[in-house]
C-alpha cells in the first residue's frame, strides 16, 4: 500500500510505484438482544457483506466472531480467557490487526485475524488500558497458552 500525494499546481495522474488499491474492511457493531436470535444476526451479516467487496466482521464476545471474507461466512472461536475488563478490546483488536498486516502484508487474513484475536484475548484479562496493551511476545504467549473454544 502506498500513497501518492499531489496538488492542483503540480498534479500527477500516475500513482507512485508499489501503490495497491486498498481492499475494504468493515467491522460492524451488530448485537442481538436475544441470544436465541443469533441466526438472524448471522443472516444480517451475510446480507450486509453481499453488497460489500471486502471483509465484514462481527464480534460475538465469548462466542467468538463471524467474518464474511469474499462471500464466505467463517465462524471464529474465542479464546477461553477469564475476562476482567472488556473496555477497549475492539480497539486492541483493530490495532493488532493493522500491526499484523503491516508487519507481514503477504500473510493470509487468517493470520492477521488470529494475531488480533489473541491480542484482544490478552487485553481483556487485565484492568485498565496500560496494563492490557500486549507486546508481540504477549500475543504469542496467549496463542500458545489458550486454545479457542
Amino acid at each position: 500500500i502506498g500513497d501518492t500525494m499531489t496538488d492542483a499546481v503540480q498534479s500527477t495522474s500516475e500513482p507512485l510505484p508499489g501503490y495497491k488499491e486498498v481492499k475494504p474492511l468493515v467491522f460492524c457493531g451488530l448485537y442481538s438482544t436475544d441470544t436465541a436470535k443469533y441466526e438472524d444476526l448471522r443472516d444480517a451479516l451475510v446480507a450486509t457483506a453481499a453488497g460489500h467487496a471486502g471483509t465484514v466482521g462481527v464480534p460475538l464476545g465469548e462466542h467468538g466472531s463471524w467474518l464474511v471474507v469474499d462471500g464466505h461466512l467463517h465462524t471464529v472461536p474465542a479464546y477461553p480467557v477469564q475476562a476482567r475488563d472488556t473496555n477497549g478490546a475492539g480497539d486492541v483488536f483493530h490495532g493488532a490487526y493493522v500491526y499484523s498486516y503491516l508487519s507481514n502484508p503477504k500473510a493470509p487474513w487468517e493470520a492477521h485475524f488470529g494475531f488480533a484475536r489473541a491480542a484482544s484475548a490478552h487485553a481483556i484479562r487485565f484492568l485498565g488500558n496500560e496494563a492490557r496493551l500486549p507486546s508481540p511476545a504477549d500475543v504469542k504467549a496467549t496463542e500458545a497458552r489458550y486454545r479457542p473454544v
